[in-house]
């Protein structure tokens, strides 16, 4: 009887250990878009941002640049180049129930830091630097888990 006690704290014990873990792991995408004024439309692949992008930034064009989705843990720092020789740094802070809590950097010439909570498929958009091409935009969704 003891042993089958035992048994059952060390599993229920791993168990949560596993839920836990597999709770603590988070996807977040982030894409860079080059909008314009001298151009229409809207590249396919941002069909569903498309809404988002018109109702906030007022610009007639918006073309995906690059996409990629990271898997930070409370305490990393992922780094993202972005046209115009600049870098964003992306830290995770917190993660509790269905949102995470954001630390966006800046250093270059236009430093800037700010701290942002997203809701799991929340979309946070940020205007970035204006490149010759255009102006740099930065959309951060918190994917479902």
């Amino acid at each position: 009887m003891k042993l089958i006690k035992i048994l059952l704290i060390c599993l229920t014990f791993m168990f949560s250990i596993a839920i836990t873990a597999s709770d603590s792991v988070i996807n977040i995408e982030v894409n860079i878009i080059l909008a314009k004024q001298d151009e229409a439309g809207t590249d396919t692949r941002l069909k569903e941002l498309s809404v988002k992008l018109q109702k906030f930034l007022k610009f007639a064009s918006y073309r995906l640049i690059s996409s990629q989705e990271i898997s930070p843990t409370t305490g990393d720092t992922t780094n993202i180049s972005i046209p115009g020789k600049q870098i964003f740094s992306l830290s995770l802070l917190r993660k509790e129930n269905n949102q995470v809590t954001i630390k966006i950097e800046n250093t270059g010439l236009n430093s800037f830091e700010t701290v942002i909570r997203l809701k799991e498929n929340g979309t946070f958009l940020l205007k970035g630097p204006s490149i010759k091409e255009g102006d740099i935009i930065l959309s951060i969704k918190l994917l479902p888990q």
